[in-house]
């Protein structure tokens, strides 16, 4: 009987497991994390919180002298994760019986304490973007070029300011999601907005990475279209539902030898990304393996860390490898065999690319002759004017050359 160690450990399989999933920027794509998606940025404009109060001081700073302010505010840019923003003061100066008003703005660089908010707040934004863009093979140079403008007017009201500030970095989300447009927009649902479809499609994909690594049929579930996924899941009770029945399954029908595979593949692959290729087989190789790590550089910090994130997951099978004088490679070979992983955008890409095709075709039988004759004609226009503007040219040179009688 398999212990709660390797249960734990079976449930957060793999380094981008469903359990693991995708987490920072106050997101998480769990077992759990479907139905949150909708929720996503309220999650992020969490961030925010700590501004209310710095902006409740920036208001009532507003509106003092001789100048009657007319609209106070934040204005700025959002790119790269980045915030660049300044405060604004638009203002008017009555202008009397001989003179018209007069109106204008200040500009002032805003506190320490708001800018830290807004920019936590912006590349919270962006690395969620960017994590599904790993998720889903896409390049994030696209995602670097978006930049949005922006100009907020404050109010005395702390929960109208944050959601207007809310509302700046919903437009930042929508349009990070937006660069890939072409790609996201044959998987949209109705009522859905692109960013919306773009976070469905990373859980998506993290959950036909986490499945493809139990193999079989399996595999076949993790290579099949969106729609099939999402109606495996209809039928499920949903993501969270699937994922526990198919745990349940491998539990229960997966010889031992297999789900100790399973998290031997799994935790071989995790060192290997941290560059370690050392073919662990018992406690004291890992122990030594901790306690080798530099922590005086963020690099080595970072895969101390990783490691004791392993560590958990290693001493769940570390009894059955010592037992049966096995290391993580030899033990990784009686996990199930998967097959390679399609990305679940190539259906997008391959529509496209059909539907190119097919228009090129269809200008080809359609419009092709009629071009070259176009071109044709043209070509014989263009000659004969050509030819017409020259005689004329010649005839006048006569008609000065030559006295008239």
């Amino acid at each position: 009987m398999l212990g709660s160690g390797f249960m734990y450990g079976l449930a957060n399989l793999g380094a981008g497991t469903i359990g693991a999933g995708l987490s920072g920027a106050g997101y998480m794509i769990s077992a759990g994390s479907l139905a949150s998606i909708t929720a996503g940025l309220g999650a992020i404009v969490g961030t925010l919180g700590p501004i209310a109060l710095a902006i409740a001081v920036l208001v009532k700073a507003f509106g003092r002298g001789p100048k009657q302010t007319t609209g106070t505010g934040i204005q700025g840019s959002i790119g790269g994760g980045d915030t660049t923003a300044q405060q604004f003061t638009d203002w008017v100066k009555k202008g009397g019986w001989f003179r018209s008003d007069k109106r204008g703005t200040d500009l002032a660089t805003l506190s320490a304490e708001v800018e830290q908010s807004l920019d936590r707040t912006a590349a919270a934004v962006f690395s969620q973007a960017n994590q599904f863009a790993d998720v889903l093979g896409l390049s994030n140079e696209s995602l670097k070029r978006v930049l949005v403008n922006f100009r907020v007017t404050l109010t005395d009201s702390e929960e109208e300011n944050e959601k207007a500030l809310a509302a700046v970095f919903e437009q930042y989300r929508q349009e990070l999601a937006g660069s890939f447009a072409h790609l996201l927009s044959p998987f949209r649902a109705a009522g859905e907005t692109l960013a919306d479809t773009y976070a469905r499609l990373a859980v998506i994909q993290t959950f036909a990475r986490s499945i493809n690594e139990f193999g079989g049929i399996f595999s076949r579930i993790a290579n099949a279209s969106v729609a099939a996924q999402e109606e495996l899941f209809s039928f499920a009770g949903g993501i969270e539902a699937f994922v526990r029945k198919t745990q349940s399954f491998v539990q229960n029908f997966y010889s031992q030898e297999e789900q100790i595979g399973l998290q031997a593949r799994s935790i071989a692959q995790g060192l290997q990304k941290l560059g370690i290729t050392q073919d662990i087989s018992t406690r004291q190789q890992l122990h030594a393996l901790v306690e080798s790590q530099d922590i005086s550089t963020t690099r080595g910090r970072e895969t101390f860390n990783a490691l004791l994130d392993i560590a958990q997951r290693f001493a769940s099978i570390s009894g059955f490898l010592e037992e049966n004088k096995r290391s993580l490679a030899e033990a990784a070979r009686a996990a199930p065999t998967t097959e390679t992983l399609k990305n679940i955008l190539d259906a997008s890409r391959a529509e496209g690319a059909q539907a190119t095709t097919e228009f090129y075709q269809w200008y080809r039988e359609n419009w092709g002759g009629y071009v070259e004759d176009f071109d044709a004609q043209a070509y014989a226009s263009e000659q004969f004017y050509a030819a017409y503007i020259k005689d004329a040219e010649l005839r006048a040179k006569l008609d000065r050359t030559v006295p008239r009688r």
